[in-house]
Protein backbone atom coordinates (compact mmCIF):
# COMPACT_ATOMS: atom_id res chain seq x y z
CA UNK A 1 0.00 0.00 0.00
CA UNK A 2 1.68 2.99 -1.31
CA UNK A 3 0.24 6.35 0.70
CA UNK A 4 0.19 9.98 -1.72
CA UNK A 5 0.30 13.06 0.18
CA UNK A 6 0.20 16.53 -0.98
CA UNK A 7 2.60 19.00 -0.01
CA UNK A 8 1.95 23.25 -0.39
CA UNK A 9 1.68 23.39 -3.74
CA UNK A 10 -1.01 21.81 -5.96
CA UNK A 11 -0.39 18.79 -7.56
CA UNK A 12 -1.95 17.14 -10.95
CA UNK A 13 -4.96 16.40 -9.72
CA UNK A 14 -5.16 20.56 -9.13
CA UNK A 15 -5.04 21.43 -12.40
CA UNK A 16 -7.11 22.98 -14.51
CA UNK A 17 -10.53 21.74 -15.76
CA UNK A 18 -10.05 18.62 -18.44
CA UNK A 19 -12.34 20.05 -21.85
CA UNK A 20 -12.26 16.39 -23.60
CA UNK A 21 -14.35 13.66 -22.46
CA UNK A 22 -14.49 9.93 -23.86
CA UNK A 23 -17.02 9.12 -27.52
CA UNK A 24 -18.02 5.58 -26.83
CA UNK A 25 -18.95 3.96 -29.78
CA UNK A 26 -19.31 0.17 -30.75
CA UNK A 27 -16.01 -1.64 -31.00
CA UNK A 28 -14.08 1.16 -29.74
CA UNK A 29 -10.66 -0.08 -28.40
CA UNK A 30 -9.96 1.15 -25.04
CA UNK A 31 -6.57 1.02 -21.99
CA UNK A 32 -6.28 2.50 -18.93
CA UNK A 33 -5.63 5.69 -19.91
CA UNK A 34 -9.44 6.10 -21.69
CA UNK A 35 -11.16 5.02 -18.43
CA UNK A 36 -9.02 7.33 -16.11
CA UNK A 37 -9.95 10.22 -18.47
CA UNK A 38 -13.30 9.59 -17.60
CA UNK A 39 -12.83 9.72 -13.83
CA UNK A 40 -10.34 12.84 -14.29
CA UNK A 41 -13.29 14.95 -16.18
CA UNK A 42 -15.90 13.57 -13.50
CA UNK A 43 -14.15 14.62 -10.84
CA UNK A 44 -12.56 18.03 -12.16
CA UNK A 45 -15.48 19.53 -13.19
CA UNK A 46 -16.97 18.51 -9.80
CA UNK A 47 -14.35 20.11 -7.92
CA UNK A 48 -14.82 23.23 -9.99
CA UNK A 49 -18.18 23.63 -9.43
CA UNK A 50 -17.34 22.98 -5.87
CA UNK A 51 -14.67 26.08 -5.52
CA UNK A 52 -16.44 28.56 -7.88
CA UNK A 53 -20.41 27.79 -6.36
CA UNK A 54 -19.76 26.99 -2.64
CA UNK A 55 -16.30 28.22 -2.25
CA UNK A 56 -13.96 26.26 0.34
CA UNK A 57 -14.47 25.79 4.35
CA UNK A 58 -16.31 23.29 7.10
CA UNK A 59 -19.83 22.52 5.78
CA UNK A 60 -20.56 20.38 9.13
CA UNK A 61 -18.73 19.27 12.25
CA UNK A 62 -15.20 19.09 12.47
CA UNK A 63 -15.56 19.66 16.04
CA UNK A 64 -12.60 19.77 18.24
CA UNK A 65 -12.49 19.54 22.35
CA UNK A 66 -9.63 18.23 24.45
CA UNK A 67 -9.16 14.51 25.19
CA UNK A 68 -11.41 13.13 28.09
CA UNK A 69 -8.22 12.00 29.87
CA UNK A 70 -6.28 13.89 31.93
CA UNK A 71 -2.87 11.81 30.94
CA UNK A 72 -3.25 13.33 27.20
CA UNK A 73 -3.83 17.01 27.93
CA UNK A 74 -1.17 17.22 24.59
CA UNK A 75 -4.34 15.58 22.68
CA UNK A 76 -7.39 16.68 21.11
CA UNK A 77 -10.51 15.17 19.45
CA UNK A 78 -11.54 16.05 16.12
CA UNK A 79 -15.23 14.90 15.74
CA UNK A 80 -16.43 13.05 12.06
CA UNK A 81 -16.71 16.44 9.46
CA UNK A 82 -17.03 17.68 5.84
CA UNK A 83 -15.25 20.29 4.23
CA UNK A 84 -14.33 21.65 0.89
CA UNK A 85 -10.68 22.65 0.13
CA UNK A 86 -9.74 26.12 -1.99
CA UNK A 87 -9.27 23.48 -4.44
CA UNK A 88 -12.99 22.07 -4.01
CA UNK A 89 -11.94 18.90 -2.95
CA UNK A 90 -14.25 17.01 -0.19
CA UNK A 91 -12.59 16.34 3.36
CA UNK A 92 -14.57 13.83 4.24
CA UNK A 93 -13.82 12.37 8.43
CA UNK A 94 -15.87 9.55 9.14
CA UNK A 95 -14.52 9.12 12.70
CA UNK A 96 -13.33 10.52 16.01
CA UNK A 97 -9.87 10.86 15.65
CA UNK A 98 -7.24 11.58 18.44
CA UNK A 99 -4.48 14.21 17.31
CA UNK A 100 -0.99 14.76 19.19
CA UNK A 101 -0.53 18.41 19.26
CA UNK A 102 3.43 19.12 19.50
CA UNK A 103 4.38 22.47 21.21
CA UNK A 104 7.75 23.95 21.31
CA UNK A 105 9.59 24.45 24.49
CA UNK A 106 8.69 28.57 24.79
CA UNK A 107 5.31 27.12 23.72
CA UNK A 108 4.87 25.03 26.65
CA UNK A 109 5.25 27.75 29.14
CA UNK A 110 2.73 28.70 30.89
CA UNK A 111 -0.02 30.91 30.26
CA UNK A 112 0.56 33.55 32.74
CA UNK A 113 4.42 33.62 31.75
CA UNK A 114 3.55 34.76 28.13
CA UNK A 115 2.76 38.39 28.98
CA UNK A 116 5.66 38.80 31.82
CA UNK A 117 7.74 41.49 29.49
CA UNK A 118 7.05 44.14 26.76
CA UNK A 119 6.82 41.43 24.07
CA UNK A 120 4.17 39.45 25.80
CA UNK A 121 1.83 39.92 23.05
CA UNK A 122 4.04 38.73 20.29
CA UNK A 123 4.92 35.83 22.53
CA UNK A 124 1.30 34.48 22.80
CA UNK A 125 1.00 34.80 18.97
CA UNK A 126 4.16 32.35 18.56
CA UNK A 127 3.02 29.90 20.77
CA UNK A 128 -0.59 29.55 18.85
CA UNK A 129 -0.90 26.53 16.27
CA UNK A 130 -3.74 26.45 13.67
CA UNK A 131 -5.12 22.46 13.74
CA UNK A 132 -5.48 22.24 9.75
CA UNK A 133 -7.70 19.41 7.68
CA UNK A 134 -5.78 18.29 4.38
CA UNK A 135 -6.91 16.17 1.53
CA UNK A 136 -5.12 12.92 1.32
CA UNK A 137 -4.98 9.66 -1.12
CA UNK A 138 -4.06 5.93 -0.41
CA UNK A 139 -3.57 3.49 -2.98
CA UNK A 140 -4.89 0.47 -1.27
CA UNK A 141 -5.67 -3.49 -2.53
CA UNK A 142 -2.54 -4.56 -3.94
CA UNK A 143 -3.93 -7.51 -7.26
CA UNK A 144 -1.83 -8.72 -9.72
CA UNK A 145 -1.01 -7.18 -13.08
CA UNK A 146 -2.15 -9.77 -15.73
CA UNK A 147 -1.00 -7.70 -18.79
CA UNK A 148 1.86 -5.59 -18.92
CA UNK A 149 2.44 -3.62 -21.88
CA UNK A 150 5.75 -1.67 -20.73
CA UNK A 151 7.48 -4.04 -18.61
CA UNK A 152 7.62 -7.96 -18.07
CA UNK A 153 7.46 -8.22 -14.45
CA UNK A 154 5.34 -11.45 -13.03
CA UNK A 155 5.36 -10.50 -9.68
CA UNK A 156 4.44 -6.60 -10.60
CA UNK A 157 1.18 -5.54 -8.27
CA UNK A 158 -0.83 -2.00 -8.25
CA UNK A 159 -3.55 -0.76 -6.43
CA UNK A 160 -7.19 -1.59 -7.01
CA UNK A 161 -8.59 1.19 -4.92
CA UNK A 162 -7.63 5.10 -4.28
CA UNK A 163 -9.19 5.83 -0.34
CA UNK A 164 -9.52 9.36 -0.07
CA UNK A 165 -8.66 10.36 3.66
CA UNK A 166 -8.15 13.73 5.23
CA UNK A 167 -4.83 14.50 6.95
CA UNK A 168 -4.88 15.90 10.65
CA UNK A 169 -1.44 18.75 11.14
CA UNK A 170 -0.75 21.65 12.94
CA UNK A 171 1.50 24.20 11.86
CA UNK A 172 2.30 27.88 13.59
CA UNK A 173 -0.51 30.58 13.56
CA UNK A 174 2.63 32.69 12.35
CA UNK A 175 3.11 30.90 8.88
CA UNK A 176 -0.36 31.25 7.37
CA UNK A 177 -2.11 33.99 6.15
CA UNK A 178 -4.12 36.15 8.48
CA UNK A 179 -7.24 36.05 6.05
CA UNK A 180 -6.88 31.88 6.68
CA UNK A 181 -8.29 32.49 10.17
CA UNK A 182 -11.33 35.14 11.39
CA UNK A 183 -9.97 36.96 14.64
CA UNK A 184 -11.78 40.16 15.95
CA UNK A 185 -10.67 43.27 14.98
CA UNK A 186 -8.80 41.34 11.66
CA UNK A 187 -5.73 41.16 11.08
CA UNK A 188 -2.85 42.35 8.72
CA UNK A 189 -4.55 40.80 5.27
CA UNK A 190 -2.98 42.80 2.50
CA UNK A 191 -5.57 44.95 -0.26
CA UNK A 192 -6.00 42.98 -3.27
CA UNK A 193 -5.38 44.93 -6.51
CA UNK A 194 -7.45 42.80 -8.48
CA UNK A 195 -9.82 45.75 -9.91
CA UNK A 196 -8.83 45.36 -13.24
CA UNK A 197 -9.92 42.15 -13.85
CA UNK A 198 -13.95 40.67 -14.10
CA UNK A 199 -16.10 39.87 -10.95
CA UNK A 200 -16.38 37.64 -9.48
CA UNK A 201 -13.05 36.45 -10.01
CA UNK A 202 -10.55 37.12 -12.15
CA UNK A 203 -8.31 34.55 -14.57
CA UNK A 204 -6.19 33.76 -11.40
CA UNK A 205 -8.44 32.58 -8.99
CA UNK A 206 -11.29 31.56 -11.65
CA UNK A 207 -9.54 28.55 -14.40
CA UNK A 208 -6.69 28.28 -11.51
CA UNK A 209 -7.63 28.67 -7.91
CA UNK A 210 -6.09 31.56 -5.51
CA UNK A 211 -5.36 29.56 -2.55
CA UNK A 212 -3.82 31.88 0.56
CA UNK A 213 -4.26 29.09 2.99
CA UNK A 214 -2.80 26.54 0.25
CA UNK A 215 -4.11 23.26 0.45
CA UNK A 216 -5.27 23.22 4.34
CA UNK A 217 -8.82 24.09 5.82
CA UNK A 218 -8.29 25.15 9.37
CA UNK A 219 -10.29 24.29 12.16
CA UNK A 220 -8.96 25.21 15.58
CA UNK A 221 -6.66 27.64 16.68
CA UNK A 222 -4.57 26.25 20.03
CA UNK A 223 -2.35 27.64 22.30
CA UNK A 224 -1.35 25.97 25.35
CA UNK A 225 -3.29 26.81 28.69
CA UNK A 226 -2.54 26.57 32.25
CA UNK A 227 -2.07 22.97 33.75
CA UNK A 228 -0.89 21.89 30.34
CA UNK A 229 -3.98 22.08 29.13
CA UNK A 230 -4.72 23.59 25.90
CA UNK A 231 -7.54 26.35 24.85
CA UNK A 232 -9.20 25.71 21.51
CA UNK A 233 -10.85 28.17 19.53
CA UNK A 234 -12.66 27.18 16.61
CA UNK A 235 -14.49 30.25 16.25
CA UNK A 236 -12.67 31.54 13.57
CA UNK A 237 -12.77 28.95 11.37
CA UNK A 238 -13.99 29.59 7.53
CA UNK A 239 -18.00 27.98 7.21
CA UNK A 240 -19.54 26.60 3.81
CA UNK A 241 -23.67 27.82 4.33
CA UNK A 242 -25.29 25.22 5.65
CA UNK A 243 -28.18 23.75 4.47
CA UNK A 244 -31.37 25.68 5.81
CA UNK A 245 -32.72 23.20 7.58
CA UNK A 246 -29.70 23.23 9.94
CA UNK A 247 -29.99 26.86 10.83
CA UNK A 248 -31.25 28.34 14.36
CA UNK A 249 -34.58 30.64 13.89
CA UNK A 250 -36.67 32.87 15.50
CA UNK A 251 -39.74 30.69 16.53
CA UNK A 252 -41.95 32.77 18.96
CA UNK A 253 -42.17 36.39 20.58
CA UNK A 254 -44.70 37.47 23.46
CA UNK A 255 -46.06 40.28 21.05
CA UNK A 256 -47.98 40.40 17.77
CA UNK A 257 -45.86 42.24 15.19
CA UNK A 258 -47.37 45.02 13.62
CA UNK A 259 -49.88 44.41 16.49
CA UNK A 260 -50.92 47.20 19.63
CA UNK A 261 -51.49 46.72 23.00
CA UNK A 262 -52.19 49.15 25.71
CA UNK A 263 -49.91 50.80 28.06
CA UNK A 264 -51.69 48.93 31.11
CA UNK A 265 -50.76 45.91 28.98
CA UNK A 266 -47.26 46.60 28.29
CA UNK A 267 -46.58 47.46 31.92
CA UNK A 268 -48.13 44.40 32.56
CA UNK A 269 -45.74 42.28 30.20
CA UNK A 270 -42.77 44.17 31.12
CA UNK A 271 -40.58 41.63 29.72
CA UNK A 272 -40.15 40.90 26.07
CA UNK A 273 -39.23 37.42 25.06
CA UNK A 274 -38.05 36.20 22.05
CA UNK A 275 -37.55 32.13 21.54
CA UNK A 276 -35.43 30.28 19.49
CA UNK A 277 -35.76 26.31 17.85
CA UNK A 278 -32.81 25.69 19.12
CA UNK A 279 -30.14 26.41 22.21
CA UNK A 280 -28.10 29.83 21.80
CA UNK A 281 -24.18 30.04 23.02
CA UNK A 282 -23.91 31.93 25.70
CA UNK A 283 -22.85 35.50 25.65
CA UNK A 284 -18.91 36.10 25.40
CA UNK A 285 -18.70 39.45 26.98
CA UNK A 286 -20.06 42.40 24.55
CA UNK A 287 -19.18 40.92 21.47
CA UNK A 288 -21.52 37.69 20.99
CA UNK A 289 -24.44 36.01 22.35
CA UNK A 290 -27.75 37.71 23.87
CA UNK A 291 -26.53 41.19 25.62
CA UNK A 292 -27.36 45.27 25.72
CA UNK A 293 -25.42 45.28 22.42
CA UNK A 294 -27.27 42.55 20.20
CA UNK A 295 -31.00 42.70 21.69
CA UNK A 296 -31.82 46.66 21.57
CA UNK A 297 -35.55 47.78 22.39
CA UNK A 298 -36.12 51.33 21.29
CA UNK A 299 -39.48 54.08 20.99
CA UNK A 300 -40.69 56.98 18.78
CA UNK A 301 -44.18 58.79 18.36
CA UNK A 302 -45.23 60.05 15.23
CA UNK A 303 -42.51 63.28 15.30
CA UNK A 304 -40.09 62.30 17.66
CA UNK A 305 -36.29 60.67 17.10
CA UNK A 306 -35.38 56.92 17.96
CA UNK A 307 -34.56 56.84 21.61
CA UNK A 308 -33.67 53.33 23.81
CA UNK A 309 -35.92 52.08 26.44
CA UNK A 310 -33.97 51.39 29.24
CA UNK A 311 -34.02 48.08 30.74
CA UNK A 312 -34.00 46.91 34.39
CA UNK A 313 -30.10 47.12 35.34
CA UNK A 314 -30.76 44.06 37.67
CA UNK A 315 -31.91 42.07 34.65
CA UNK A 316 -29.78 43.40 32.00
CA UNK A 317 -31.11 41.94 28.48
CA UNK A 318 -29.65 37.95 28.53
CA UNK A 319 -30.25 34.13 27.50
CA UNK A 320 -32.91 32.41 29.81
CA UNK A 321 -32.50 28.25 29.56
CA UNK A 322 -30.83 28.59 26.64
CA UNK A 323 -33.68 29.08 23.97
CA UNK A 324 -34.92 32.33 25.17
CA UNK A 325 -33.82 36.15 24.84
CA UNK A 326 -35.44 38.48 27.39
CA UNK A 327 -35.35 42.13 27.46
CA UNK A 328 -36.78 42.99 30.82
CA UNK A 329 -38.09 47.20 31.00
CA UNK A 330 -37.19 49.07 33.42
CA UNK A 331 -40.59 49.69 35.40
CA UNK A 332 -38.83 53.27 36.18
CA UNK A 333 -39.42 54.09 32.54
CA UNK A 334 -42.63 52.90 32.30
CA UNK A 335 -44.28 54.70 34.96
CA UNK A 336 -42.30 57.76 35.73
CA UNK A 337 -42.64 61.17 33.71
CA UNK A 338 -42.68 59.53 30.49
CA UNK A 339 -46.00 57.55 30.63
CA UNK A 340 -47.93 59.64 28.57
CA UNK A 341 -45.20 59.96 25.81
CA UNK A 342 -45.32 56.64 24.99
CA UNK A 343 -49.02 56.77 24.14
CA UNK A 344 -49.41 56.47 20.39
CA UNK A 345 -45.81 55.62 19.90
CA UNK A 346 -44.25 52.52 18.32
CA UNK A 347 -41.68 49.89 20.10
CA UNK A 348 -39.34 48.63 17.96
CA UNK A 349 -37.72 45.43 19.07
CA UNK A 350 -34.03 44.80 17.00
CA UNK A 351 -31.96 41.75 17.31
CA UNK A 352 -28.55 41.78 15.64
CA UNK A 353 -28.48 37.80 14.61
CA UNK A 354 -25.15 37.79 12.85
CA UNK A 355 -23.58 38.20 16.98
CA UNK A 356 -26.05 35.39 17.90
CA UNK A 357 -24.56 32.46 17.53
CA UNK A 358 -26.47 29.09 18.35
CA UNK A 359 -24.52 25.62 19.92
CA UNK A 360 -23.03 24.96 17.21
CA UNK A 361 -21.26 27.99 16.36
CA UNK A 362 -23.44 29.06 13.56
CA UNK A 363 -25.29 32.41 13.76
CA UNK A 364 -28.78 32.55 13.93
CA UNK A 365 -31.12 32.85 10.49
CA UNK A 366 -32.74 35.93 11.87
CA UNK A 367 -34.56 37.60 9.07
CA UNK A 368 -37.66 38.75 10.33
CA UNK A 369 -39.29 38.04 6.51
CA UNK A 370 -42.56 38.95 5.75
CA UNK A 371 -43.11 39.75 9.39
CA UNK A 372 -43.92 35.98 9.93
CA UNK A 373 -41.85 33.28 12.03
CA UNK A 374 -40.64 31.12 11.94
CA UNK A 375 -37.25 33.54 11.06
CA UNK A 376 -34.90 33.01 8.29
CA UNK A 377 -33.96 33.53 4.48
CA UNK A 378 -31.98 30.55 4.26
CA UNK A 379 -28.40 32.21 5.79
CA UNK A 380 -26.82 32.69 8.89
CA UNK A 381 -26.81 35.74 10.51
CA UNK A 382 -28.97 39.09 9.72
CA UNK A 383 -31.22 41.46 11.92
CA UNK A 384 -34.67 40.56 13.03
CA UNK A 385 -36.57 43.45 13.37
CA UNK A 386 -40.36 43.60 14.98
CA UNK A 387 -42.65 46.42 16.26
CA UNK A 388 -45.91 47.11 17.87
CA UNK A 389 -47.98 50.32 18.62
CA UNK A 390 -48.62 51.10 22.36
CA UNK A 391 -52.49 52.57 22.46
CA UNK A 392 -53.63 54.39 25.46
CA UNK A 393 -56.01 52.05 27.22
CA UNK A 394 -59.38 53.24 25.61
CA UNK A 395 -60.54 52.73 22.57
CA UNK A 396 -59.02 55.59 20.17
CA UNK A 397 -61.76 55.35 17.82
CA UNK A 398 -64.57 55.75 19.38
CA UNK A 399 -63.13 58.42 21.37
CA UNK A 400 -62.66 60.27 18.05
Amino acid sequence: MRKQEDGELCTDECRSPMSERNRFFTGKYMTARDFRADQDYTLEHHRLHNRLLHGWGVACGFGVTTHPSEECRDWVIVGPGVALDCFGRELILRDRTPVRIQMCHDAAASADDAHTDEEGADQSASRQLLLCAVYAEEEIEPVPVIYDDCECEPNRREANRIRETVRLEAHPFADFDPSCWGVPGGGDTRCRDDCDTELPAGAEGCVEPECECGVRVPLALLEPGDAGYLVIDTQGRRRLRPPPENLTHVVHTNWVHGGTMTLDELVELRTLKIRFDRKIAEAEGFATGINSETLLVQHAGESDNLEFVPYDVEHPPQLIDECRAEYAIDLNFLGGRRRGGLMGSTIYVTLLADMVLDCHGQAVDGNHVAGRLPSGNGAPGGTFRSWFRIQSSYNEESAS
